[in-house]
């Protein structure tokens, strides 16, 4: 009678602890759906490219098209007035991370909420006209989105697919197999397979064969700062995926020789985001000694957690503040931050 008691109350334990957690996380959700502000900003000054290693399968971005801002949060579109306002342009249900290729469409993938496995469809939003198309259905939902020119990569398992604007529409090509990129460094040429959710850097020899230089469990976004210089920036994955707890480099920089240099590497598991903007690797990141499905383990008179920078030709780091931010985004010679609040602030003005 007293073990039934006993495992009753965990049991009710286990409960409280989910409910605990469900709580936080509607709670987050509920400030997610307040438009955000913009801090310390003049948006005739935010002009630019918003950096590859944005694109990513958050559900919030920032992004420039034809000279303007835009914002995608709570799926919602919103336009980034001159005033620093945000104007409501659609809000669609179901949606997952949208993206822009240049040309004035807005892009997203709404779930059908059908029972199949194949229930998602490819559709994009004329800025211009307010009208809707379909550009592909019965799709898988990506799980990763990669800028690569004037094309976007929708990564998702073992396949992927390449969406492509047209001068009469867009289109959607799916591929089986990983997504392979080939960088020249230099003398050397470097392979980059995504797997799944790993990446695997490997260095390409003169006959051809493939040595294996980095082997990263998580998904990466790379971006080449020069001609002999290959960022490597991992993400975060949700912490119900997290397998080793062991303390990881957030990022690296592969150089000419093939050689991986790590940036920056905190003890324990950071949850972090990263980017870069002339010469520097900006990283924010919350750190904890230990982490589960339900808790988190923080240490004590952390120092380390806060907004960094590391020059990425002499690695030497620097801490630029405290403030820990969600996302951080470059347009131009800007880095911007978005803290939990979804306030936009400028980081460093370049």
């Amino acid at each position: 009678m007293k073990a039934d008691n006993r495992k009753n109350r965990i049991k009710s334990g286990i409960r409280l602890s989910a409910m605990t957690l469900v709580m936080v996380v509607l709670a987050a959700c509920l400030s997610s759906c307040k438009p955000p502000a913009m801090k310390n900003t003049d948006p005739n000054t935010v002009r630019g490219t918003v950096s590859p290693l944005n694109c990513t399968n958050d559900e919030r971005g920032l992004y420039v098209c034809n000279d303007t801002l835009f914002v995608f949060i709570s799926r919602t579109l919103y336009e980034i007035q001159n005033d620093g306002t945000f104007r409501k342009i659609f809000f669609t249900s179901n949606a997952s991370t949208g993206f822009f290729l240049g040309n004035g469409f807005f892009y997203y993938i709404n779930d059908q909420s059908t029972d199949a496995l194949n229930s998602w469809v490819l559709k994009r939003y004329d800025l211009k006209t307010g009208n809707t198309e379909t550009v592909a259905s019965k799709i898988e939902k990506a799980s990763y989105f990669i800028s690569r020119g004037n094309a976007m990569i929708l990564l998702n398992g073992r396949s992927y697919a390449v969406v492509t604007e047209k001068a009469d529409g867009a289109e959607m090509l799916s591929y089986e197999g990983p997504y392979n990129e080939e960088y020249s460094l230099g003398k050397s040429r470097i392979l980059v397979e995504y797997d799944y959710s790993r990446t695997i850097i490997s260095k390409l020899t003169d006959d051809g064969e493939e040595e294996i230089i980095h082997k990263e469990v998580d998904f990466c976004t790379l971006m080449k700062i020069s001609d002999n210089s290959l960022l490597v920036n991992r993400r975060t994955p949700p912490t119900f995926q997290v397998v080793d707890f062991s303390s990881r480099a957030l990022s690296w920089i592969i150089d000419s020789d093939g050689v991986i240099h790590e940036l920056i590497k905190p003890e324990g598991y950071a949850m972090h985001t990263g980017n870069y903007c002339k010469n520097y690797y900006y990283c924010s990141f919350y750190r904890f000694k230990e982490v589960n499905r339900f808790s988190y383990k923080k240490f004590d008179n952390d120092k380390l957690e806060g907004t960094w920078k590391v020059n990425v030709e002499t690695f030497e780091q620097t801490k630029i503040s405290d403030k820990i931010y969600d996302d951080i985004f470059v347009i131009g010679d800007k880095v911007i931050g978005v803290d939990s609040s979804r306030t936009f602030s400028i980081i460093d003005k370049g």
